[in-house]
C-alpha cells in the first residue's frame, strides 16, 4: 500500500472531498479516486531513516562537549530526545557507532524517573 495524497478539485464555497464526505455531501468513492500514489512505504522509510540518522549524529556531536542536551545537568531538553533515544536504541535495527549518544543515553537509563516513564516496552 502506498502513501496517498488527495490533490481533489474543490468547488468554490464546498470545502475539501474529505469536509464534504465528514459533512455527509459526497459519496466517499469520490475521495478515493482523486488520491495517488506519493511515495511507496519502502521508499519512505528509507528517506525518513537517513534523516533520523542524521539528526542523531548531530545530536551525538553536541554531546561530545556536555552530558546532558544543555550542559552539564538534566532539563526538559533531555526529555523528548531520551524518548526518541529510547524507541532507537530498542528497535532491532543496525545502529552507526554513536559514542556520545550512547554515553547520554546510559545516563538517562540510571535515573529512576526515565526508567519508570519512559524505559517501557515498545509495542
Amino acid at each position: 500500500m502506498a502513501l496517498l495524497i488527495c490533490r481533489a478539485n474543490r468547488s468554490p464555497g464546498t470545502g475539501s472531498p474529505i469536509a464534504r464526505v465528514a459533512r455527509g455531501r459526497a459519496p466517499v468513492i469520490t475521495v478515493i479516486c482523486r488520491c495517488v500514489p506519493l511515495l511507496s512505504h519502502r521508499e519512505l522509510l528509507l528517506n525518513l531513516d537517513q534523516k533520523n540518522l542524521a539528526m542523531l549524529a548531530m545530536l551525538d556531536a553536541h554531546l561530545a562537549a556536555r552530558d546532558h542536551v544543555t550542559g552539564p545537568a538534566f532539563t526538559m531538553a533531555d526529555i523528548p530526545l531520551g524518548v526518541t533515544a529510547y524507541r532507537w536504541f530498542n528497535l532491532e535495527i543496525e545502529r552507526p557507532p554513536m559514542p556520545n549518544l550512547e554515553a547520554w543515553y546510559e545516563r538517562l537509563c540510571a535515573r529512576f524517573p526515565y526508567k519508570a516513564t519512559v524505559m517501557l516496552p515498545l509495542s
